[in-house]
């Protein structure tokens, strides 16, 4: 995806005010826009790391809820014992 691809999912989809807020901003700033969205957070050695805000590319709600999904999908298919 783009900067601009991403940037717009997010718009359609962001349902917290506070980030909505900071969407609006980045609007007609595209060197924010490009910091905000550039990739993906990716979880690493030393967990997620990044600056809080708005963006595929920082930490905030849609990101951790991400990871969380990541980790308990690993979870799932590496547990031997069923519950």
């Amino acid at each position: 995806m783009t900067v601009e691809q991403r940037y717009k999912y997010w718009c359609d989809n962001v349902a917290d005010p506070t980030l909505s807020l900071q969407l609006s901003a980045l609007k007609n700033d595209p060197s924010a826009m490009e910091d905000c969205f550039f990739c993906d957070l990716e979880f690493g050695t030393a967990g997620l790391r990044a600056k809080m805000g708005v963006g595929s590319s920082r930490i905030n709600l849609y990101t951790i809820r991400r990871a969380t999904k990541g980790v308990a999908d690993f979870l799932m298919q590496t547990q031997t014992v069923k519950c």
